[in-house]
């Protein structure tokens, strides 16, 4: 991600901040070994992270006639030097030396933008040096979050409620799959509802469309999808009542949270009568801000491809009659040549936690912002991306 901040300050009476952000690519669910990163901004060019400076006149005069590239320049204790300017913010890849950030067909609406808000807003207000009108421009690279879903196996046996597609997920950043607080791959299993199912809403539909109509009762499209926290009558464990391999997660989980808030009480359930608190297989302790998947045409290579479903979250579970959408993580499955569910409770619990802890850690304001809708709690530079394995496996 490239952060582009404006930050102008005259005696201390007012700021403004102008963010874009650019992704450069997004990761197919394949092994990590097999996937090649495209990074839109070469190696060799790629301008290094730290504060930088443009220029109002550089801009003024940036897209006429022909994409004119922007010189960036630096600050120095003596102040700004200005005849510096190997490195440039352009719409086309230089030839030659010098290093620049390639902002491509988002050129012009970035240049646009910005002197719109310094028209409109700072005109005649902004700090000069020897005449001049520097923008700070800071340079960062965030690294973009993906858990890769590949569904391989499909059970169509016994009552469609019960059908159930299964995946192997991995989460990774770039090409390098994240570990957890052991040192240990975060990766395993999910469990989803089948392909179709002829006793659900959308039952007369072709699969495909079923899966993107409400209240199906099937696993959601192929597709990229983002997450927003909200609450919900679902649930996961921050501790667990047995000495089991769930019980250091969903403690690091625990710590995790607690380190956001002045007192984790304030999130956690407290009503006896709720039925997490029966499950005394899965843990006690428990919080109902869950994630929720959705997709919109703003990401690439998207159009929607979730249609009208909604509560399609991620929480812990045992097989596809446990969801009507929703993957449910796990450690372990039942049979590991062709899976149909979770081994046990605790594998699911583990999993949930492992994930639940990378994802609050990945971006804890998300998580905080639960309450605020799904503008504000949206993990930011997270994505799931589900494919369907070229060969998956079925049994009816």
């Amino acid at each position: 991600r490239l952060e582009i901040l404006s930050n102008q300050v005259k005696e201390g009476s007012f700021q403004h901040y102008i963010k874009e952000n650019y992704q450069s690519c997004i990761l197919p669910a394949k092994e990590p070994e097999q996937e090649k990163v495209i990074d839109i901004f070469p190696k060799t060019d790629k301008m290094a992270e730290g504060e930088y400076y443009i220029l109002l006149d550089e801009i003024e005069n940036s897209i006429i006639p022909v994409y004119k590239p922007i010189p960036v320049c630096y600050n120095t204790h003596y102040g700004f030097t200005f005849s510096k300017t190997e490195n440039t913010i352009s719409k086309y890849q230089l030839l030659g030396g010098g290093k620049s950030i390639y902002l491509f067909n988002e050129y012009q609406e970035f240049v646009l933008k910005l002197k719109e808000i310094i028209k409109n807003k700072y005109n005649n207000k902004l700090y000069t040096y020897q005449g001049k009108i520097p923008i700070k421009l800071e340079v960062k690279y965030s690294r973009i979050l993906i858990l890769s879903v590949n569904r391989k196996w499909e059970s169509r046996i016994g009552k469609s409620k019960n059908w159930s597609t299964v995946s192997e997920y991995y989460l990774h950043y770039d090409n390098k799959i994240l570990k957890d607080s052991d040192g240990n791959d975060i990766k395993g299993y999910i469990i989803e509802p089948a392909s179709y199912n002829p006793n659900s809403a959308g039952k007369n539909l072709y699969p495909e469309e079923q899966q993107k109509t409400a209240g199906s009762d099937t696993k959601i499209p192929d597709g990229l999808y983002k997450i927003f926290w909200r609450h919900s009558s679902k649930a996961f464990f921050v501790n667990s009542s047995n000495h089991n391999s769930s019980s250091k997660v969903t403690s690091n989980l625990y710590n995790a949270i607690s380190n956001l808030y002045e007192n984790i009480d304030a999130i956690t359930c407290k009503d006896l009568s709720c039925k997490h608190f029966s499950r005394k297989n899965y843990g006690f302790t428990h919080i109902h801000i869950m994630p929720e998947l959705y997709s919109d045409d703003l990401i690439v290579g998207s159009e929607k491809n979730c249609g009208n479903r909604e509560d399609v979250l991620m929480h812990y579970g045992l097989s596809g009659g446990w969801s009507e959408g929703c993957l449910l993580p796990t450690d372990e499955v039942d049979d590991i040549n062709f899976p149909t569910m979770s081994k046990d409770e605790l594998s699911t619990v583990s999993a949930v936690a492992k994930l639940m802890y990378a994802m609050i850690t990945h971006d804890p304001a998300a998580f905080m912002n639960y309450k605020q809708g799904k503008t504000c709690s949206t993990i930011k530079n997270f994505f799931i991306n589900i494919v369907t394995d070229a060969n998956l496996k079925i049994k009816s």
